[in-house]
């Protein structure tokens, strides 16, 4: 029991003797019941409904009530000695309105309803707006945490876009050139400093004017007008080169402007400016005048080699030809000989000299082409080796090749042998005993062939000092006092310049007393093999023998003497002018087989001659003269100009006899193929109408006419050689009768020619020549024939 809230005594009288405690606090009491330390508690009605509602709603409960009570609506309890006390509380409760009584009451009720709510039941009453609550709070307070974190990035955008604003406006301010923008009515909107320092003004006294105001204040603006124009109509960037004449002089800029354009893509503005290139084109001005100049002295370095080379060719090739004439036809002493001998020698040296100082002009000026053909390469290399085989064995060396197997590939011939040869003759040159050896290895792949080329000599070596120099324009190593010194110091630049110009390199290894290697190795492309030719032999023409008659046009006299005295050892009939016109006069009145001309000749030059005759030959329909250039000017525009005029060939002063026959006899050849093909065709056009095309009837009159003729032939050369005029015509007659009826008309011509001659006994000789050749056309013509006939 609650200490002063019931009478002991009351509850002894009323429910007998019982265990009672006393408690200071309600509470204490109502615990003390829950944890079953005590079994019952009596408290006032209400106090204890407040207090199980409030604070024992599941584990305490209220089991009834004492002494049968009933409710009263106020009341005091004061212990029985306070009488006093009492009566005055019972006088102030009597003054207490009834309504009052009643507020005073309803405020310590506990009614049913609030007696049964707990958590529990707020929640299951509430829980939905409870729930709404929390989630609108939890939705501000992730709402309110958003829009922070939005604020600070919208403060570092600002930021960051404030920096990049200031960065942009720093760049194009500090941009050297004038920047600008202007917007669609052409009010400028931006500059930097530079355009406002361009015209002297400050940037805000700029800002918002138009392009026609700033044009009507600077006239010199107008041709930047179009190129805005075309900017916003074409909407793409325009740019170019202006020339703006100010006031204070001319300004060349290159001025650009494009369009800028809004999301939606339409062209709100231009954004332009301009550089100043006054300067650079004063630059290219002056770059373009030195370019001249440089091409100016590279074309007079040029004309004065070709000059100097023309110059002295012209007397080296009276030098050279008549020294070789004299040794080859004169019975001269040993001494004499020998000296001559020196003396030609000497002279090819001087002209080599001539020819390494054109090959360097060449390949310092780009000028050099090379011509690729194709060559089996490993025969190429020994055709080279071979011309160095007599030199080596003088000097008693072993010189060898070593190839692998034969490879056609297309090269530069010329090149490749002016390479070798240099190599192998410094070889040679500076090995005294031991061998000189040329190592040749090729290796195909992928349509190209790789090569690998060494020259190895057992010679006296190069210093490692030396070896750089080597390369080096006129420079030669240091050679020992018994070695004469000779060459000019140019050959291996050469040879290495014509080695890159090929796509290879050149390697040097040299040891000093031991010897020397040099190693190319360079790529080629593969090609297909193809018939070789055979070389013609000095004294004869590979089975062609009759003499030509041949035309030399020279205005220098020293030439003509020495091509007419070389032509005569040949054995061929040489007739000489000195001019253009003299050379096209006499061409009209007979016929020439050759014709060898000079290039530069005063009057009608040799490319004028060659056009005016070819010309004529086309329009008379005369058999074709074979032409050859001969000059000193080796250059090989003079060259394109020669062979673009109607020439077939060029020579190069000084010509060999060997050269001169060579190139004679590889033209006449083809020469000669063109007319057996020719009287091929005539035959076929008169034999056929005349046997009905049958090969049958055909065959058997070749075969009886050939017969025939052979026999002519034979009778011709006994008249000739007994001198019998009237018998050799006889002959000539007959044999004309059966080439007319052959269609053979080229013999025909030159038995009518011998017939109208008047020829002497001492003439037969030259003219059974001319029918042997033109008989043996025909006679070459019949034997191709005939596998078609049978």
């Amino acid at each position: 029991m609650v200490k002063d809230f019931i009478s002991e005594q009351a509850i002894e009288e009323e429910y007998g003797q019982l265990k009672t405690k006393q408690f200071d606090r309600i509470e204490d009491a109502l615990r003390c019941v829950a944890s079953k330390l005590c079994d019952v508690t009596v408290l006032p009605l209400r106090v204890a409904k407040y207090y199980i509602n409030s604070k024992f709603q599941d584990s305490l409960f209220i089991t009834g009530e004492l002494f049968e009570s009933i409710p009263i609506s106020a009341a005091f309890a004061v212990p029985p000695e306070r009488r006093i006390l009492r009566d005055i509380l019972d006088q102030v409760i009597a003054m207490i309105p009834p309504d009052e009584l009643e507020g005073l009451s309803n405020r310590w009720r506990v009614s049913t309803q609030q007696e049964a709510i707990t958590w529990q039941e707020l929640v299951r009453e509430f829980g939905g707006i409870i729930a709404l609550i929390m989630l609108l709070t939890i939705w501000i307070g992730l709402w309110g945490l958003s829009l922070h974190k939005q604020v600070r990035q919208r403060r570092a955008a600002e930021v960051a876009l404030s920096t990049q604003l200031k960065f942009i406006e720093d760049l194009v301010d500090g941009t050297p050139h004038p920047i600008y923008a202007r917007d669609q009515e052409d009010r400028l909107v931006l500059c930097n400093s530079s355009y406002a320092g361009f015209f002297g003004e400050e940037k805000d006294s700029l800002l918002g004017t138009t392009m026609e105001e700033d044009i009507r204040r600077w006239p010199f603006l107008a041709p930047l007008l179009e190129d805005f124009s075309m900017a916003r109509t074409v909407r793409c960037v325009r740019q170019g080169d202006h020339r703006l004449s100010m006031t204070t002089g001319v300004v060349d800029v290159y001025h650009w402007v494009q369009p800028y354009f809004d999301l939606e893509g339409s062209v709100q503005g231009v954004i332009g400016g301009w550089i100043d290139v006054s300067e650079r084109l004063r630059l290219l001005e002056e770059l373009a005048l030195a370019s001249q100049d440089a091409q100016e002295a590279n074309r007079a370095k040029s004309t004065f080699l070709a000059t100097m080379s023309h110059e002295i060719r012209t007397p080296m090739n009276a030098i050279i030809g008549l020294l070789e004439l004299t040794l080859r036809r004169a019975r001269l002493h040993e001494e004499d000989k020998a000296s001559l001998s020196i003396a030609h020698g000497s002279a090819k040296d001087l002209l080599s000299l001539i020819g390494d100082i054109l090959d360097i002009s060449k390949i310092e000026s780009g000028r050099l082409e090379l011509r690729p053909e194709s060559h089996d390469i490993v025969a190429l290399t020994a055709s080279v080796v071979t011309v160095f085989t007599a030199l080596a064995r003088q000097k008693n060396l072993q010189l060898e090749l070593v190839a692998s197997e034969p490879r056609w590939v297309l090269v530069d011939s010329i090149c490749y042998k002016q390479i070798l040869s240099n190599l192998i003759s410094n070889a040679i040159k500076y090995t005294n005993k031991g061998s000189v050896r040329v190592e040749l290895q090729s290796k195909a792949s992928d349509g190209w062939c790789t090569l690998q080329l060494a020259i190895r000599d057992t010679g006296i070596g190069i210093a490692p000092a030396d070896q750089a120099r080597l390369f080096q324009p006129f420079g030669q190593a240091r050679q020992p006092e018994h070695i004469q010194r000779s060459g000019t110091g140019l050959g291996l630049m050469i040879s290495r310049s014509l080695c890159e110009l090929m796509g290879g390199a050149l390697l040097l290894e040299s040891e000093l007393g031991r010897g020397t290697c040099v190693s190319i190795e360079m790529k080629l492309p593969l090609a297909s093999a193809v018939e070789p030719v055979s070389p013609v032999a000095l004294g004869t023409m590979a089975g062609y023998t009759r003499q030509l008659r041949v035309m030399i046009v020279d205005d220098h006299p020293t030439n003509r003497l020495l091509v007419s005295q070389q032509l005569a050892y040949l054995g061929h009939d040489a007739t000489a002018v000195e001019s253009g016109a003299d050379a096209l006069a006499l061409l009209v009145k007979a016929p020439f087989d050759v014709m060898i001309t000079d290039f530069n000749m005063p009057g009608m030059s040799g490319f004028e001659l060659t056009r005016q005759y070819r010309a004529l030959e086309l329009d008379r329909g005369a058999h074709r003269c074979l032409i050859l250039g001969l000059t000193a000017d080796a250059r090989q525009e003079q060259v394109s100009e020669g062979l673009a005029a109607g020439m077939d060939d060029c020579l190069f002063k000084p010509v060999g006899l060997e050269e001169l026959e060579c190139c004679l006899g590889r033209h006449m050849r083809h020469e000669e193929q063109r007319e057996i093909e020719h009287c091929m065709q005539e035959i076929k056009l008169c034999l056929g109408p005349l046997t009905g095309h049958q090969p049958a009837l055909m065959l058997p009159l070749l075969n009886e006419f050939a017969r025939a003729s052979d026999d002519d032939l034979l009778c011709l050369r006994q008249a000739a050689d007994d001198g019998e005029v009237a018998r050799f015509l006889d002959y000539v007659h007959r044999l004309k009768g059966g080439a007319r009826i052959m269609g053979a008309m080229k013999l025909v011509a030159v038995c009518s020619e011998a017939e109208s001659a008047g020829l002497e006994p001492q003439e037969l000789l030259g003219a059974l020549q001319q029918l042997q050749y033109s008989y043996g056309i025909v006679r070459q013509a019949i034997m191709r024939m005939q596998p078609e006939l049978e």
